[in-house]
C-alpha cells in the first residue's frame, strides 16, 4: 500500500500535485461524502451525476484512465466549489506541460568533467557561485569585487584570493576588454568523488539552504514527500534526479541571468534496515 506525506514551502505558494492525482483526489473525496451522506448511493449513480460512464469513472478512480484538461473541466463542473477546482486544475496541467518540456533543452555551454587536481572546487560552494555571478549581467562591463562580496556576503579579501585560484586553473580568464569572465562551460564531478568532499559540500548546502529560510531577501522553495519505498528502484531513482537536476539547471539558465541559486534534490532514508544492529537512541 502506497502511503505519503505531502508539503511544500514558499512565499505564498501551495503544492500542487499531479492533474490526473488532483482529479482523482477529488472525484474519490466527492463520492466519500455521498456514500456518508447515503450509505446506499453506488458508483454507478455517481457516474450518472458527472455524466460519465462507471466503467470510465472506475478507470478514473483507480488510476488506469487519464483524460484530457478538457474533459476534466468538464467533470469538475459537476462537484461543489467547481470554479475553483478548475482554476487549480488548469495551473497544474501548465505545471505539468513545463516538466515535460524540460526535454527539450539543451545547454549551450560544453560539459566538462573536473580533473581529480580541481576536487576543491566541487567542496566549496564559494567557487561556482562566483563563477555563476560573473556570468550575469552586472559584471559583463566591469569586475567589482566588492560588488562579488556583498551580493555573496562574501569578505572581500576572501574573493580575491578566489579569483586567483580560479584564475590560476584557467576556470575564469581575462577577455580582450581585460574583464575577468567564466568559461563557457558546465562542470560535472567525477564518478569517483571523494565522500569526504561531498559530504562537506552538501552540509554546507543545507547551511546556506536554512540561511536563505529566514532572510527575506532571499528566494527559497521547498517540496518534499515522505513515502513507503523499494530498495531496489533506488539505482534508478538516482539516474532519474541525475538527469532531472541537468535539465531543470539548463532550463533555469536559458534566460537572462541576474541571480545566482543553488538546484539540490535530497532523497535520504528515514528508517533503519531490518537487519540493522544498531540500538535505538
Amino acid at each position: 500500500m502506497f502511503q505519503s506525506f505531502w508539503n511544500s514551502y514558499s512565499r505564498g505558494a501551495a503544492m500542487s500535485l499531479d492533474p490526473q492525482q488532483l482529479l482523482r483526489r477529488w472525484l474519490s473525496d466527492e463520492f466519500a461524502l455521498r456514500m456518508e451522506k447515503n450509505p446506499n448511493y453506488s458508483l454507478r449513480a455517481y457516474a450518472r451525476s458527472l455524466q460519465i460512464s462507471a466503467a470510465a469513472l472506475s478507470e478514473i478512480l483507480s488510476g488506469k484512465r487519464s483524460i484530457s484538461e478538457k474533459r476534466s473541466q468538464e467533470l469538475l463542473n459537476h462537484l461543489p466549489h467547481a470554479k475553483e477546482k478548475i482554476a487549480t486544475l488548469q495551473e497544474s496541467f501548465t505545471r505539468s506541460t513545463r516538466i515535460k518540456q524540460l526535454k527539450t533543452y539543451g545547454s549551450a555551454y560544453a560539459e566538462e568533467m573536473l580533473p581529480k587536481s580541481q576536487n576543491k572546487f566541487m567542496a566549496d560552494w564559494r567557487y561556482f557561485a562566483l563563477m555563476s555571478l560573473l556570468r550575469t549581467g552586472d559584471f559583463k562591463q566591469h569586475l567589482d569585487e566588492s560588488k562579488l562580496a556583498m551580493r555573496l556576503n562574501i569578505p572581500s579579501c576572501d574573493i580575491t584570493h578566489l579569483l586567483q585560484e580560479l584564475q590560476a586553473e584557467e576556470l575564469i580568464a581575462v577577455d580582450r576588454r581585460g574583464i575577468l569572465r567564466c568559461v563557457e562551460k558546465v562542470f560535472r564531478s567525477p564518478p569517483l568523488y571523494p565522500k569526504n568532499l561531498l559530504d562537506r559540500r552538501a552540509k554546507a548546502g543545507f547551511k546556506l539552504a536554512a540561511q536563505a529560510m529566514k532572510d527575506p531577501e532571499k528566494w527559497h522553495y521547498v517540496d518534499f514527500v515522505t513515502i513507503t519505498t523499494d530498495v531496489k528502484r533506488l539505482e534508478e531513482a538516482q539516474s532519474m534526479i541525475d538527469d532531472f537536476v541537468k535539465r531543470l539547471g539548463i532550463f533555469l539558465s536559458s534566460g537572462e541571468g541576474s541571480e545566482v541559486f543553488e538546484l539540490s534534490v535530497n532523497l535520504f532514508s528515514l528508517s533503519r534496515p531490518n537487519n540493522s544492529t544498531r540500538p535505538a537512541p
